[in-house]
């Protein structure tokens, strides 16, 4: 339900019962109304802010196009039917790094994963650049993309980096996690992983 039905129906409730009620009645129906809508909405915010992570419906855009760092292309057939998990990064952003050497280590084993960084730069100089000054992550650079036009952050709702996120074989996001995620983050992004890999194969 949503909130505007929410607030609808508080407000539909309360004038019913202010048309035949006292004066006094009145005023306490209105402030219940009032304590009323801004429960709600209160509680609507919360819950996103419990979540502790974007949980947004978004999916992947019909038309994907990911230019490779060190040549090649990947598009929207190409990420299809797969497990993806997508790292948004940019070369002036500190600490994506350490985002994508993690989850390097903790899915490069995995044939059942994609896991694609994709650079968010204004031009593809910026991001090669990336891994010129970074040797540390440059095998990293031949599975690495770069969002063209950023139309694919932007699909995603992806506003600042370091972002991750999970996408299931049906192209939606499961999980979008955005800034530096600790060690226990990362084990519960990869408990979803591996749940999501594993319903796949019953």
């Amino acid at each position: 339900m949503t909130q505007n039905s929410w607030s609808t129906e508080v407000e539909i409730a309360t004038a019913k019962f202010l048309i035949s009620s006292p004066p006094e009645m009145s005023i306490m129906l209105r402030s219940f109304k009032q304590l009323a809508i801004v429960t709600i909405l209160s509680a609507v915010v919360n819950a996103g802010n419990l979540l502790g992570k974007e949980r947004s419906v978004s999916s992947l855009p019909p038309v994907v196009n990911l230019a490779g760092l060190t040549g090649g292309s990947l598009d929207r057939a190409g990420l299809k039917d797969k497990v993806v998990v997508m790292q948004f990064w940019a070369s002036w952003c500190v600490g994506c790094d350490k985002v994508m050497l993690e989850l390097e280590k903790r899915l490069k084993d995995r044939k059942d994963i994609l896991f694609v960084p994709v650079s968010v730069d204004e031009d593809m100089k910026s991001a090669r650049s990336y891994f010129t000054h970074k040797p540390h992550v440059k095998s990293l650079e031949q599975c690495s993309f770069h969002d063209v036009d950023t139309s694919l952050a932007g699909a995603l709702g992806v506003t600042s980096v370091p972002a991750v996120a999970i996408i299931g074989r049906d192209g939606k996001v499961i999980e979008m996690e955005t800034g530096h995620p600790g060690s226990k983050r990362f084990d519960e992004m990869q408990k979803t992983i591996d749940k999501k890999t594993s319903s796949a194969h019953h």
